[in-house]
């Protein structure tokens, strides 16, 4: 690995597990009304070729229930800072999530110290499923963004999601947590881990 200079253009930010908090115990109940194992993400549950004929009415419920969901979350007060701080830096912003496009809106309504406005990119669970299943979604993310994927700061808590971005070439920053992170769940921040390919 040669060490060369980072040079920073855009920011994506994994929502869950490190900026939102939630209830575990409410999501475990959630992934089980819709039928969704335990040891399976949402997106590989809904996107299973077993539920195809049952996606319109996983998705609709996934929904409704997620609005329920919804009070009990809690963004954390360094989102806007870390937006803000971002914005005069004109870096570009991303924010990738299992969340509904609907879910996520109105839990930033419910943050009035963030400007949605300073967003540039949503990449949100419609997003997500509207790609190929092995699409490499950070890849998908610095197309959209128009920056190359070498400029490309990934913060998340989720395993899978950072091999991706280190496979895509992104410099990524993983959330240590003393439990393994749920694919959408609350975990305790320790130290990040720095990771440049």
């Amino acid at each position: 690995m040669k060490n060369r200079p980072i040079h920073i253009k855009a920011v994506l930010l994994r929502l869950e597990g490190t900026f939102i908090e939630q209830n575990q115990r409410a999501l475990e109940q959630l992934k089980t009304d819709i039928g969704c194992p335990s040891a399976s993400t949402l997106i590989e549950f809904i996107q299973s070729p077993a539920q195809l004929p049952d996606r319109s009415r996983i998705l609709s419920n996934l929904e409704a229930l997620e609005k329920k969901l919804a009070a009990d979350f809690k963004v954390a007060p360094a989102l806007a800072e870390t937006i803000q701080y971002l914005t005069s830096k004109k870096i570009r912003l991303g924010i990738i999530s299992h969340f509904g496009i609907s879910l996520i809106r109105q839990v930033f309504n419910d943050s009035p110290s963030i400007d949605m406005g300073n967003v540039d990119l949503i990449f949100s669970r419609d997003e997500i499923l509207q790609q190929k299943p092995d699409a490499n979604l950070i890849l998908c993310a610095a197309s959209n963004l128009k920056v190359a994927v070498e400029t490309v700061l990934v913060i998340s808590a989720n395993d899978t999601e950072i091999m991706a971005a280190q496979s895509a070439g992104a410099i990524t920053v993983r959330l240590a947590t003393r439990d393994k992170p749920e694919p959408m769940a609350s975990p305790q921040t320790l130290s990040p881990k720095i990771y440049r390919k």
